[in-house]
Order: structure tokens, then sequence, then C-alpha cells
């Protein structure tokens, strides 16, 4: 009976040793594709900017618009109002990149949800803004979920004033 006892606990070792091999496995491989994501993300994310900010291009943002922020944006007037205040801060004269991450989130039904949030710095002719980027990946393709310019005030020391948006 002794026997039998240590069988079964040597059998339940193993497979508990295995099954934390292979959980291990499976977080360095996440670890490894989160890398790898906010590389493709952050150049996503950075080339989006560039794209919509230089002379305000609406349609750059709509072509690379997620099926939600499509959704969320269905009247071309609510994208017209947005890009009416943002266009108040005049041209841009420099985008810094942006700075964030990726991540992988599990849904209850165990599929895999991607998303990456971003914040850049832009600076255009009537004052500087913070580009805010979040996007999701849908069939293997980067899209933006949501996207805002928010002004940044003038410090004291600065003649430089956002306009009023």
């Amino acid at each position: 009976m002794e026997s039998l006892a240590r069988s079964v606990l040597k059998v339940i070792g193993a497979v508990a040793g295995i099954g934390a091999l292979a959980f291990i496995a499976l977080f360095v491989r996440v670890l490894m594709d989160e890398h790898a994501l906010d590389r493709e993300s952050r150049e996503f994310a950075d080339h989006s900017a560039l794209a919509i900010l230089t002379g305000w291009k609406e349609q750059a943002l709509v072509d690379r618009g997620s099926d939600q922020f499509k959704l969320a944006t269905r009247s071309n007037a609510q994208i017209d109002r947005m890009f009416a205040r943002w266009r108040r801060l005049g041209e841009l004269e420099k985008y810094d990149g942006s700075t964030g991450k990726a991540s992988i989130h599990l849904t209850p039904d165990a599929k895999a949800v991607v998303t990456a949030s971003y914040v850049g710095k832009a600076d255009f002719r009537h004052g500087s803004a913070e580009v805010r980027i979040s996007l999701i990946q849908q069939d293997g393709e980067w899209r933006i979920l949501g996207f805002g310019i928010y002004p940044v005030a003038a410090t004291a020391d600065s003649n430089v004033r956002p306009p009023d948006l």
C-alpha cells in the first residue's frame, strides 16, 4: 500500500512539475510577445499620429479606426467638430513620438484581446498638446480605438498660450 501511495505521489509531482514548466514557458512567451507588440504598436501609433496631425487629416483617422471606433463615431459631424477644435492649434511643427505599452488580456471565454495605449507630445503653431492614442489589434492588424488631443497649459514663463478649445 505504501508503494502505491508513493507511486501516486510521484505521478502527481511529475504532473505538477510539467504544469509548472508549461506555465513558465507560456509566461516567457507572453513577455516576448508583449515586447514585440510594444514595438509594433508604438510604430503604428506614431505613424498614425503623424498622418493625422500633419494637415489635420480626418480621413487618416477614419481609415485607421477600429470597428469600435467607427461605431462610436458614426457621424461625420462628430469627427468634423473634433477636428475643428483641434485645428485651432495650427500646423504641426514637431512630434516627439510616444510612450506607452501593449497589453494582452484574456476574456472570460479565453480569447486574447491585444490593446495598447500611448501618449505623445506635439508642438503646433499655437501651442503644445498631448496626443493620446489607444489601439486594438483586429485580425492581426493594429487599429485606433481612441484618439484625443489635449492642449498643454502654458508655463508661467512662457508667452505662448494654448487656444481655447
